[in-house]
């Protein structure tokens, strides 16, 4: 506990030069306004800037000739402060506790009141921002920074409760009618004159004569404190590295300032202590100051110089493409490096603007937008969440196998020390206000995803268990990818059979994509090329890209770009502005140019026109009365979809950089929602037409026969080669006489192709079959209800064929067909579920 008792002269020097800043002609109005918002808040600490400090320069000769720092022959000592900040910074324990005392007179001599609390008198604090010095993460801290002032910025994810500390006792004896006070301190407690302290923290029983005291609690003084952990953010963090973490504790007005989940700098000491039962030594870092940090601040210092280069671009977008044209050119740079799949870039782009968050009559109305992508395997579904995780200022990934229901949301947890009840934050709170990735969103456990249902629409995580009851936010917004449960999806059944995952958690999702493995030759062609040409043209990481023309004026720029007017004028504070080219030439926006167009336009809150209203609403009872069952499609429509609508309209209208939300964002809305409710139909339309292209695609063709001459050829021409001519002769004989036989094997394989490929089509139909049949919890079926279940129209044409089909099968479901009363086992599913 700070007193003023008797100071050294090199102390009382420092106190006087403290005395003087907040005096001084330059600072003292600025702070005298500080003192008084204070007292009028009647908070206990007040906040200086470290840069002030900085610039008000110390009389070094005074603090030598004083004793502070001795000098040989006169010499000035290198490691004497040379202004107030740069003492606070390097000495925090020596200049802090005379800065706090310089501040208490000068608040006794403006409003001595203020610091009479009862019968206590009121200490105050002082916490520090700006230029402290580089922001650090709790991985970069080493023992050099160890007793000096430090910042760090990183995640609360371990809070204690409040455990006040004895800061003074006062003890009373009945024999001799007298009170007597003992201060007590531990290693982390500034002191100005450490012989004054007491060695050992112990509660006196009696005095120095013997007398029994008891000990007044009422009369005593407590301070409040409270522990955390400060962990490095996640994507901060090195590749394969757990994150690090750091002790921090906060005191007096600083407690319960943060919770479990917020992103903050803290300013405070880094110092080491150790306990009793310890041989090594701990560190933990005194906060005086914390702010909460917004994600990519880093970037939002940058968005007003190049705010007029982003509407630029948004006018020119909109006049060249239309309404839409700012989401049509920004999705071509959403993962370009993926062939298709537009409406699924343009609904993770939509996401990753956001709606407005609303509060209206108490109630909180979610703005943020949650979209799940549906995919057999090899669709591209994490590559997208990748690219999400690289662009998205705050992002946090997992996957639904290797998270649990506590680790998504929030767990309570026990020190292992005090045995004391803490929250430790999940995944889903970590990313409050950014975006969580979750791949394998199918492989989460059923009472892992019962955890998801709160923080996805009311998004908030309530805790009640061993004790503890809370609630914290989770703001944030879901992208989740999912594989079909059994390998590929089958469009005979619904959305929910095939993840999976029940209805009350797909209902979540304001956008569902199902994404097909098309087999058709064009398709695939188009994909090859697609890839061939990102290999080709890609740069590799040890060269410098090359630029194509720059983003807002057109302007073309073909030489690379190493210095120059060009590359000095498109990148800027670190940011590249320049366009780039996709695979198939075409120019996209570069990823900082995406990242920072995001970011200026997410802080816009557009508000619907009356028109826009009507539309929605139209637009709403059109798809109930579509879906009258709820059930039409896979999907159902709510009024949830309703909150999608209005929360996809409001996010384009956030794109064109538009204070209203008009018709054309209500139309490009729709037209997400109509691609995701009708993505069941749409899905058996393209598994049909992939199955009509399949079979065309197999008929014999005059290229094969032509391939297999020219092979026969050329193996004719490698015999000869080694041999005499008299052997090649005999041996280009023999081949001859087997040419006709060759044709003949090539003209009868013709048709078994395209029978094969019939077959293996068929033979899709047939496993879907069987499966809907296991759900059925049926054993068996004759071989004629499952024709007729087919369809009737098979590639087979008569259930002999199909009888053929089915032969190789081998499962636990299997098909028979009746014979004199018997069942004769033909086939069975190879699934097993």
């Amino acid at each position: 506990m700070l007193s003023n008792r008797t100071l050294t002269e090199e102390q009382t020097l420092i106190r006087r030069h403290f005395t003087d800043f907040f005096e001084s002609e330059r600072y003292e109005e600025k702070y005298h306004r500080r003192i008084q918002a204070m007292i009028v808040a009647d908070k206990a600490r007040l906040v200086m800037d470290i840069g002030d400090l900085l610039d008000f320069h110390l009389d070094v000769a005074s603090l030598e000739a004083a004793g502070g720092v001795g000098g040989d022959g006169g010499a000035t000592n290198p490691n004497t402060p040379t202004s107030l900040g740069m003492g606070i910074i390097r000495e925090p324990g020596k200049y802090l506790p005379l800065l706090e005392l310089a501040l208490h007179d000068v608040v006794l001599r403006q409003q001595p009141e203020y610091l009479k609390v009862d019968y206590r008198s009121r200490a105050v604090h002082i916490g520090f921002e700006g230029p402290v010095g580089t922001v650090l993460s709790p991985r970069e801290l080493y023992a050099r920074h160890l007793n000096t002032m430090v910042a760090l910025e990183g995640i609360v994810t371990r809070q204690s409760t409040n455990r006040p500390r004895v800061l003074e006792t006062v003890h009373y004896c009945p024999e001799t009618n007298k009170f007597t006070k003992k201060e007590f301190r531990d290693q982390l407690t500034p002191m100005l004159d450490s012989s004054h302290l007491p060695t050992v923290n112990v509660m006196p029983k009696t005095d120095m004569e013997g007398h029994a005291l008891r000990t007044e609690l009422g009369l005593s003084t407590f301070m409040d404190s409270q522990c955390a952990i400060l962990q490095e953010a996640p994507e901060r963090a090195p590749t394969g590295q757990l994150p690090r973490n750091v002790e921090v504790r906060f005191d007096d007005d600083l407690v319960d300032a943060v919770k479990p989940g917020d992103r903050v700098v803290v300013v405070g000491v880094f110092m080491p202590y150790t306990t009793a039962d310890s041989k090594s030594f701990q560190s933990i870092v005194l906060v005086n100051h914390v702010a909460p940090t917004q994600a990519a601040a880093y970037l939002s210092r940058y968005i007003s110089s190049v705010e007029d280069r982003l509407v630029a671009f948004a006018k020119k977008s909109i006049h060249r493409e239309g309404p839409s044209g700012v989401l049509q050119v920004l999705a071509k740079a959403v993962a370009p490096t993926l062939y298709g799949i537009t409406h699924e870039k343009r609904a993770v782009l939509l996401l990753m603007v956001g709606g407005v968050e609303r509060q209206a009559h108490n109630t909180h109305i979610r703005g943020d937008i949650n979209v799940l992508l549906v995919g057999e395997p090899s669709t591209a579904k994490s590559q997208l969440l990748r690219f999400v995780l690289g662009v998205a200022p705050l992002a946090l990934s997992t996957t639904g196998k290797g998270s649990s229901g506590v680790g998504l949301t929030a767990a309570v947890a026990v020190d292992a020390y005090t045995g004391e009840r803490s929250l430790s934050a999940g995944a889903m709170v970590l990313a409050d206000r950014g975006i969580l990735c979750i791949d394998e969103f199918d492989k989460m456990g059923a009472s892992d995803r019962v955890a998801m249902h709160e923080a996805m629409e009311q998004q908030t995580v309530t805790i009640a268990k061993a004790g503890v009851h809370a609630s914290l936010n989770a703001r944030c917004s879901v992208l989740a990818a999912a594989n079909p449960i059994y390998g590929f999806y089958s469009v005979h059944h619904r959305l929910a059979f095939n993840v999976g995952l029940p209805e009350s958690l797909l209902s979540r999702f304001d956008l569902t994509f199902i994404i097909l493995d098309q087999h058709s030759s064009a398709h695939n062609r188009r994909i090859a090329t697609h890839i061939l040409r990102n290999h080709m043209t890609s740069t590799p990481v040890t060269l410098d890209p090359v630029v194509t023309k720059t983003i807002v004026d057109g302007g073309v720029d073909a030489g690379p770009q190493e210095g120059g007017a060009n590359a000095a004028g498109e990148t800027q504070h670190g940011l590249d502005f320049r366009m780039t080219a996709n695979s198939t030439g075409e120019s996209i926006v570069s990823v900082d140019f995406l990242r920072a167009y995001i970011q200026f336009c997410k802080g816009g809150s557009p508000l619907l026109t009356e028109a826009s209203q009507q539309l929605v609403s139209q637009h709403y009872v059109q798809l109930r009365a579509e879906q009258q069952d709820g059930t039409r499609d896979g999907f159902f429509v709510t009024a949830r979809t309703l909150e999608s609508i209005i929360r996809l309209a409001t996010a384009h209208a956030k794109l064109r950089l538009s204070p209203t939300v008009e018709e054309d964002d209500v139309a490009a809305a729709m037209e997400l929602l109509r691609s995701s409710v009708h993505a069941a139909s749409a899905a058996t339309q393209q598994r049909d037409e992939d199955n009509r292209t399949s079979r065309a695609e197999v008929a014999p063709d005059d290229a094969a026969a032509a391939a297999t001459e020219a092979g026969r050829k050329r193996g004719i021409d490698a015999v000869g080669g080694g041999r005499s001519p008299e052997e090649a002769a005999q041996q280009r004989m023999r081949l001859e006489d087997t040419t006709p036989r060759a044709h003949a094997a090539s003209a009868d394989s013709a048709p078994y192709l395209h029978d094969n490929a019939a077959a293996v089509q068929l033979s899709r139909r047939i496993v879907e079959a069987l499966k809907g049949l296991k759900q059925e919890q049926r054993q068996s079926v004759p071989l004629a209800e499952l024709h007729e279940r087919l369809g009737g129209a098979t590639s087979a044409g008569s259930l002999a064929d199909l009888a053929r089909t089915v032969s190789g099968m081998q499962g636990d479901v299997f098909v028979y067909e009746s014979e004199r009363g018997r069942r004769r086992q033909r086939a069975a599913s190879s699934f097993r579920t």
